[in-house]
């Protein structure tokens, strides 16, 4: 971060909190190495005396998935449904999970794992990327956190982002993508195809209505 040139040593803040004193300035710029930060949002300000510099905001969101398919695996995700067997798909350089789920008038597919680690209090986001290729089909997708649940439709032939955040109130959580597939009547095709991409879950700032 830029600073003064008539400024020699820094003292480095986090809000109110002091990081590390007497830092020195070289060529107008510091830097103060950091081992770990608590997540959230962080802002950092250098003084020197009475002076302070701009704040520096910094957001520390710790990943604790992230199943992206370019290593061609699912990362332990395990369907746990009567749908077929999944592959791993490739369009250009985009690589995807995809599942093969046989057409019924109502039918649902169970992606599930379990994450051991969480922080009880701790909020988290749980998100993915899906994508189908039918029309005339509906795709609803659920993300579940334990007994957190929710929701929300897919649409043909373009990826969407379905997301949610939630709580954690223990450690060890399993989490759970549900395909729901109401058809035409009858079924224009025996086999719909569902594409999964970067299924995340990391550490996250409550929602404002929290």
């Amino acid at each position: 971060m830029p600073i003064k040139k008539a400024a020699t040593l820094l003292d480095i803040y986090d809000g109110d909190d002091l990081v590390k004193k007497n830092v020195p300035v070289k060529e107008g710029q510091w830097s103060v190495p950091l081992e770990s930060l608590v997540p959230g949002l962080h802002g950092f300000t250098a003084r020197a005396g009475e002076i302070d510099s701009e704040q520096w905001d910094v957001g520390i969101y710790p990943t604790l998935e992230l199943t992206d398919f370019q290593d061609r695996t699912w990362g332990g995700w395990k369907l746990t449904s009567p749908s077929e067997w999944y592959r791993i798909g490739a369009s250009g350089e985009n690589v995807y999970g995809s599942i093969a789920i046989p057409v019924k008038y109502v039918q649902k597919s169970y992606l599930e794992k379990t994450l051991v680690g969480l922080v009880e209090g701790q909020w988290y986001s749980f998100k993915v990327n899906v994508h189908y290729v039918y029309a005339g089909h509906s795709l609803r997708v659920h993300l579940q956190a334990n007994t957190t649940l929710f929701a929300d439709n897919a649409l043909s032939n373009q990826w969407k982002v379905i997301e949610g955040v939630f709580r954690a109130t223990q450690a060890e959580y399993r989490f759970v993508i549900i395909f729901s597939i109401t058809v035409s009547t009858p079924p224009l095709v025996s086999v719909v195809n569902v594409n999964i991409d970067d299924i995340q879950i990391a550490v996250a700032l409550p929602p404002e209505d929290a």
